[in-house]
């Protein structure tokens, strides 16, 4: 394993973790293998992937909804929480509606425009602005307000052959971009129901070098190594199993959020046959898909960086390492975080917590991170 910029006791930690438990240990069981589960986005890699291919499908364009399916995408988005009737978010979510009913106006709009018009001269247009801005916005407040992430929807008319192939494009795109925060405006002068809204996002992707290089340790070693996130399935399987990654984690051990399909195509809907990949739903996709393959056992390694990743990282007794990427999220994550900030550094310590450069979009060896324009 490659020292690289991992924090120095968090390194000694993982190499004495992978020494106790891989083939080399004496109590190793070939038909019981150990096994480590991870989270994907801020966890694998700096930044957010299904966000990333959000901004990507926007900028393109590279939707196969209808407007009457984007219309009830953004309804249901709303409507399915158990917030929405929360009496303290009404006027918010009247804000949210009209925003929505732009959306919508926009993209049959652009739909239209896409028919003789180069993207380009799409891109000029006040109709792309507001739509772009608004929808980018919706993502961010919608999943605030009432929870729900938006984004999945909108792999939606699509088939998994085609949704892996705007990742990738995605990916490759983000790969490259700058690391910097992006600022979406609609324009001041347009008429609209919700008038003028404005958001700022972080922009570009990074593979983690320390992350992908442990993956391939942990396996080398004869431990298995599963991903568990809060993303849309299609998303995630491309960046961990396509090899000009590096990631190379086997199809079959990459678990997230699945959606129904009909015929072959992606439905505005979840497969009700597998849990939900969010917060609690990750010990539960662990105990129920991951775990019996085990005999029961539980994982000796957890890996996340937020608080849809707390329960994994905090209720499985047997765990021997978990590690947290400091990336300054507030709740339940930053009591833990706080926890190992003031906790004496052990040979055996279970929590190791990883800071970051996110200018830069590397790890640094330190417990604190630099966060983007600091």
């Amino acid at each position: 394993m490659k020292k690289g910029n991992w924090y120095p006791a968090n390194f000694k930690r993982l190499e004495k973790l992978i020494r106790e438990n891989g083939i080399d240990s004496p109590n190793y069981n070939t038909k019981n293998k150990p096994y480590a589960v991870f989270d994907w986005d801020n966890t694998s890699v700096i930044n957010d992937i299904e966000e990333a291919t959000l901004t990507y499908q926007i900028e393109n364009l590279a939707f196969k909804i209808t407007t009457n399916q984007l219309e009830e995408i953004l309804a249901k988005s709303i409507l399915e929480s158990p917030e929405s009737s929360n009496p303290e978010l009404q006027s918010e979510k009247r804000q949210i509606e009209k925003i929505c009913k732009d959306v919508v106006d926009d993209y049959s709009k652009l739909l239209d425009l896409k028919k003789n018009a180069s993207l380009n001269n799409i891109h000029e247009t006040d109709y792309y602005k507001d739509f772009s801005a608004k929808l980018r916005y919706l993502y961010t407040v919608i999943n605030k307000a009432f929870g729900t992430d938006i984004s999945i929807y909108l792999y939606a008319g699509m088939t998994s052959a085609e949704a892996g192939e705007l990742v990738e494009k995605a990916i490759d795109d983000q790969l490259q971009r700058e690391l910097k925060h992006l600022t979406w405006s609609s324009p001041e002068d347009m008429e609209t129901s919700s008038g003028m809204v404005q958001v700022t996002f972080k922009d570009g992707i990074r593979v983690i070098e320390e992350m992908r290089d442990l993956y391939q340790e942990l396996m080398a070693k004869g431990i298995d190594v599963y991903i568990c996130s809060a993303s849309y399935i299609d998303v995630i399987k491309v960046f961990a199993n396509n090899e000009k990654y590096g990631y190379n984690i086997p199809l079959e051990n990459v678990f997230a959020m699945r959606l129904a399909k009909d015929n072959g195509v992606i439905k505005a809907k979840f497969d009700e046959n597998y849990p939900k990949t969010v917060k609690k739903g990750k010990v539960e996709t662990i105990e129920k898909l991951i775990s019996p393959k085990y005999d029961g056992t539980q994982p000796i390694l957890v890996a996340g960086d937020s608080n849809g990743d707390y329960p994994m990282l905090a209720e499985f007794t047997d765990l021997q390492v978990g590690i947290i990427h400091n990336i300054g999220v507030q709740g339940l994550i930053s009591d833990l975080t706080d926890e190992v900030m003031e906790a004496p550094e052990t040979e055996n310590q279970k929590y190791l917590l990883q800071g970051r450069d996110e200018n830069k979009g590397i790890l640094i060896p330190s417990k604190t991170s630099i966060f983007l324009d600091k």
